[in-house]
């Protein structure tokens, strides 16, 4: 990925790097589960928080470094945060897509090893772009690219997210522990499931470094990739909020249950 402004990115280029090998692992399990020759994934939080955006940009990175061809889109129209962390320009990108001004080949930029559709202008009413022209952008960078990724507003705090996911296969949500609550979490769940939206998995960060369950025995059917106080665990099938270990939200690194 290119120059970015994000604190929250990790450096791939050292091989020692624990955060960056629990991306792979990430990109590993991400790649795992595709059904489709390309996938648009959304991910969203229940609260604005840059460590959203950044995940996002660390997967892209893993990605890419596998081999894949992605798209990052900056779904988030009201914080534009994707497009000003990628230090990209502001005024080309989806609004100006959508709204009829140019086509979507006109405003991708390269940003390192991957491509970039910003933001945009600023536009007015955002939740009013996600409809059917939105829809038709997606499917055209599904066409081009390995993996399109979507960059959305919190959830609940903004319907953008329940309506972008009508254009996306998956959805990610992205959490903090000691930060995100239950509560929270769940009203986004619930919102998604009322869109219809199909929950892939969920990314807890600053989560345990504990890969164990409840008794201290591995669970069945996980990856993990540890170092420098980074653990990811994958595992099949969709994960409720009420699995979540309450462990797991008081803890150092970062986590992945899918």
């Amino acid at each position: 990925v290119g120059p970015a402004r994000s604190s929250g990115l990790v450096d791939f280029d050292q091989p020692t790097n624990g955060a960056a090998e629990a991306y792979r692992c990430l990109a590993a399990v991400f790649a795992d589960h595709t059904v489709l020759a390309s996938r648009v994934t959304m991910f969203t939080s229940p609260e604005g928080s840059r460590e959203k955006t950044a995940a996002v940009v660390n997967l892209a990175a893993a990605l890419a470094e596998s081999g894949s061809s992605v798209c990052l889109v900056d779904g988030d129209l009201r914080s534009r945060t994707l497009t000003h962390d990628l230090d990209a320009d502001s005024q080309k990108g989806l609004t100006n897509v959508i709204s009829g001004d140019t086509n979507v080949r006109d405003v991708l930029v390269s940003s390192g090893t991957v491509t970039l559709l910003g933001a945009g202008p600023a536009a007015s009413k955002p939740t009013q772009l996600f409809g059917t022209r939105f829809a038709g952008v997606m499917n055209e960078l599904a066409a081009r690219f390995d993996h399109v990724i979507i960059d959305a507003p919190p959830l609940p705090e903004f319907a953008d997210a329940a309506l972008i996911s009508r254009s996306a296969n998956e959805t990610v949500i992205v959490v903090r522990s000691e930060k995100t609550s239950r509560k929270k979490l769940t009203a986004a769940v619930d919102l998604l499931a009322e869109a219809n939206a199909h929950l892939f998995g969920i990314v807890i960060v600053a989560a345990g470094r504990r890969a164990s369950g409840p008794q201290g025995k591995r669970r069945a059917g996980k990856r993990h990739a540890s170092g420098s106080q980074t653990k990811v665990a994958s595992t099949n099938g969709r994960l409720t909020v009420a699995e979540l270990d309450d462990r797991e939200w008081g803890q150092a690194g970062t986590r992945a249950a899918w």
